[in-house]
């Protein structure tokens, strides 16, 4: 039985479906069955699939009803699915790499029912890719998880974007409940997913963005949005009546309410003629609204506070002043688009030239005027959550949490993520945290750094974030220095210096390179925006990614959803990079607070080529995505290519040193034409090394063969003079 099976609706969708199944057929979670519905398509879908499935046995065409319902496809591939759990993609759709492998960890860990991810919509008409936080509002969810639906209270449906493709359901939620989706052409998935919502026992989350949702093409089951306008009142009725008969009204009749609300005005804004927008405002004014219970509440009971008059319009409004009304409101888009791009034009003629306030600019934001020194619930939080992964460093572990222990003026709270320690590790952390309060232990299966730090920054509440490796430590007590300056200052990020410190068996070379890396002389006292802050100490050389050498304020990291990328190695520099573009007000101050311990057998000095190549590219291609259509200063905008680049040639270098298959393998990672264009030059630096190191050398001039034996020569009489002075000495 796979883990998870993967049911792909399909019609007529050869352009982009063989990219489609090569993001599924790269996951890293391999545990998986693929069912591709192929709905009646009479263009090469079906051969495209066949191909596919010949490579990969996990792929396995099925023949849809091909009645035109993505809905009727997906229960065509409902019936057949094996595995313990379901995931859905659209044909034109994709995956990142990673992403089911981190639903899946997610869903054993909190035994959930379904797990939800956030998304991207990757327009392909304009080439715009932009993160939506309408997928997964996280600000309605609680930081732990899992959760019941009850704790999302009345915005359970409005919390949640209504596809099916950003979530993970579990195959026995599913069964036990008898659920299918509506054979609809439009609207098919709201029942599914709302019923779905409404019967879990256990919810949970991730905050990262892992699916790309195109838009801008007509090749898919859903774009014609136009045909079948009032499928969605079918779909409401049907939730309706459902939610009475599994016994949930009127528990959820409020979030109904809201939800009948949302989805009529989706509806109406996206009726693409005249004739269907007149359709869908008959049957919301004299049919749906009044029968679903929407009209005659007071308007508190609605929760979003344009509601009201929205529904008021069309209550009382005719369709030719909501049209009219409507394209009023295109004018105004298209006025203020327009005066957007003259600007933009502006600014490519003469950069220097005075424009519009640039929220990337780096100059700092306004500082906040208060400090949120309370949860929600109004208990305390602590000034700083300290997060320590732990992975067999007993030898360390002591000292680590001793110097963390320490710090005085401060209320901290300290997680140590235990990431499947083997040694005495999990024995040691129990026994400190039994007599000190402040010290919380997870105990997690080995998974990697990433994933203990992500553990813990999910049950983290302090206001500030620091991190600390567990074979490092803090030199002297001055964390509440280091908070103090933050909250005077109001910053987002403080930055802070190390002292490295040499343990035996460290080259030469290694500490000649690393002994004062971690410390920056110049002078970066002065608030900025975090990309400014950037900018200023990577022009003098003095940028440093590592996650341990700064003060991160919680609340802009949650606000963001940041997170390390797990999987990979040398994570911090994507980490890091994410936390200086969020920040609106940074500075750094020359505290050597961190103590940074060399060790020869530490994860740094001993991961292969190969496993360092991957981490630098997938950091490479992650960061030249989040600053992807953003504007910055000049100066800050070279100075964050010249970062990316960094990380990107390191990715080059890593791979020069590995054969062809390896390299190839960097391929695979990431089918996205980015990506992709970013994998050729570090394929092209490959195949150019390798060139170089087979091109045979030229034989040596005449003149360079005599000077290498004269210094031969010269050599052995100078070992001769050496030994006869040690003899000398002796016979004295």
């Amino acid at each position: 039985m796979p883990a998870v099976s993967v049911i792909v609706p399909v019609h007529n969708g050869e352009r982009q479906l063989r990219e489609c199944l090569g993001c599924l057929t790269a996951q890293t979670l391999t545990d998986l069955e693929i069912i591709v519905v192929d709905d009646g398509s009479t263009d090469g879908t079906a051969a495209i699939i066949d191909e596919v499935a010949a490579l990969d046995a996990r792929v396995r065409r099925l023949p849809g009803p091909a009645i035109g319902s993505a809905g009727a496809a997906r229960n065509a591939g409902l019936a057949v699915a094996t595995g313990d759990y379901l995931a859905f993609l659209d044909s034109d759709d994709r995956f990142a790499p990673t992403l089911l492998e981190e639903l899946h960890e997610k869903a054993v860990a909190d035994s959930a029912d379904i797990v939800l991810t956030r998304f991207r919509i990757a327009d392909e008409s304009t080439g715009d890719v932009s993160p939506v936080e309408w997928g997964v509002r996280l600000r309605h969810f609680p930081r732990r998880t899992p959760i019941a639906p009850s704790a999302l209270g009345d915005n359970l449906f409005l919390a949640v974007n209504p596809a099916p493709w950003n979530k993970l359901f579990r195959a026995e939620l599913i069964s036990r409940t008898n659920l299918r989706f509506q054979e609809l052409r439009r609207t098919n998935d709201l029942y599914f997913t709302a019923l779905a919502l409404a019967q879990a026992e256990r919810i949970s989350y991730i905050p990262t963005y892992g699916i790309d949702y195109r838009i801008g093409h007509g090749t898919s089951l859903q774009s014609t949005l136009h045909e079948s306008p009032l499928d969605f009142v079918d779909a409401l009725t049907a939730i309706r009546s459902e939610l009475e008969r599994i016994g949930r009204w009127p528990a959820l009749e409020r979030a109904f309410t809201n939800l009948v609300v949302e989805v009529s005005l989706t509806a109406l804004r996206k009726a693409g003629t005249a004739e269907s927008f007149a359709t869908v405002h008959d049957a919301l004014r004299d049919d749906l609204l009044p029968r679903l219970g929407v009209t005659g509440r007071a308007d508190d009971y609605f929760l979003r506070r344009d509601y009201p008059a929205l529904v008021a319009d069309i209550l009382d409004r005719s369709t030719t002043e909501l049209i009219f009304q409507r394209l009023q409101q295109a004018q105004q888009q298209a006025a203020s688009a327009r005066a957007q791009a003259h600007s933009a034009l502006l600014a490519v003629i003469d950069p220097d030239a005075d424009s519009a306030a640039d929220p990337d600019a780096a100059t700092p934001a306004p500082a906040s005027p208060t400090i949120d020194l309370a949860d929600a619930d109004g208990r305390p939080r602590p000034d700083v959550s300290v997060i320590i992964p732990v992975h067999n460093t007993e030898a360390y572990l002591r000292d680590c949490l001793a110097s963390v222990l320490q710090q005085s003026g401060v209320d901290i709270e300290i997680i140590c993520a235990d990431d499947g320690s083997t040694d005495a590790s999990g024995t040691l952390l129990a026994r400190i945290a039994a007599s000190e309060p402040r010290v919380r232990v997870l105990t997690l299966s080995h998974a990697g750094q990433s994933q203990a730090r992500n553990a813990a920054l999910g049950i983290a509440r302090g206001r500030y974030l620091c991190f600390v490796d567990s074979d490092d430590f803090w030199r002297f007590d001055g964390l509440a220095e280091l908070v103090d300056h933050a909250d005077a200052e109001q910053l987002d990020l403080l930055a802070f210096d190390a002292e490295s410190v040499r343990d035996p068996g460290v080259g030469d070379r290694r500490w000649r390179r690393m002994a004062t890396y971690y410390q920056r002389p110049g002078d970066y006292r002065e608030t900025s925006s975090g990309p400014g802050l950037l900018a200023r100490m990577n022009a003098r050389r003095h940028y440093r990614a590592s996650a341990c050498l700064y003060l991160a304020r919680r609340d802009v990291i949650e606000a963001h959803g940041i997170r390390f990328r797990p999987g990979i190695s040398h994570e911090d520099n994507l980490f890091t990079f994410q936390v200086m573009l969020a920040a609106g007000r940074a500075a750094h101050l020359p505290a050597r607070l961190y103590g940074r311990r060399l060790r020869p057998h530490s994860i740094m000095g001993t991961a292969s080529r190969a496993v360092a190549a991957r981490g630098y590219f997938v950091c490479a291609v992650e960061m030249f995505r989040l600053v992807h259509g953003r504007r910055f200063e000049p100066d800050v905008a070279r100075q964050i290519g010249a970062v990316i680049h960094r990380v990107l040639r390191q990715a080059s270098e890593q791979a020069t040193g590995l054969g062809a298959d390896l390299v190839e393998r960097l391929g695979t990672i990431d089918p996205a034409p980015d990506a992709q264009a970013l994998y050729r030059l570090i394929a092209e630096a490959h195949a150019e090394a390798q060139f170089r190191r087979k091109r045979p050398s030229p034989p040596p001039h005449p003149a360079r063969r005599v000077a290498a034996g004269v210094r031969r020569r010269l050599g052995r009489l100078a070992r001769a003079a050496a030994d006869l002075a040690r003899t000398a000495r002796r016979g004295s």
